[in-house]
């Protein structure tokens, strides 16, 4: 993909030859070839409505979450609002899996995929006591 503004994107959180994944408010946007996804995190009524203006959205923190792809690309790991979310490329659905006890969010780079099916990730959120933090492994592409 030639380097380009992209519109509704807030955030990239993967881009390659083939695979395009950005959001926007609680909005995913997956592009893998001619083909795309479109995935819309769950979200109550009022943060909906104020997630429309930009600066609630950022005071809010509604804007921010972290992806990333399975390294065989059948599915994609989410977190935003303290939920830890599983998306299926084949059928095209999201499902919550997780919660996380100390962050809304995982840091950018705190995702990965090790294996076809395997994800891994730190929880690095607020820790003032310094308490072991939650490191989550998924064997399943991220369903459980």
């Amino acid at each position: 993909m030639k380097l380009k503004q992209i519109k509704n994107a807030e955030i990239i959180h993967h881009a390659d030859d083939q695979v395009m994944i950005y959001s926007k408010f609680n909005k995913i946007f997956i592009k893998i070839g001619k083909e795309a996804h479109y995935v819309e995190l769950p979200l109550p009524f009022y943060y909906r409505a104020l997630g429309y203006i930009r600066i609630f959205r950022r005071i809010l923190r509604l804007d921010k979450s972290s992806i990333r792809l399975a390294k065989d690309r059948s599915s994609i790991v989410i977190t935003y609002r303290s939920n830890i979310y599983c998306y299926t490329l084949a059928s095209q659905k999201i499902e919550r899996t997780h919660k996380l006890r100390n962050c809304n969010t995982v840091m950018h780079m705190s995702i990965e995929s090790l294996a076809p099916n395997t994800f891994i990730l730190g929880e690095y959120g607020s820790n003032s006591e310094r308490l072991p933090v939650p490191i989550y492994i998924s064997k399943d592409g991220g369903k459980t």
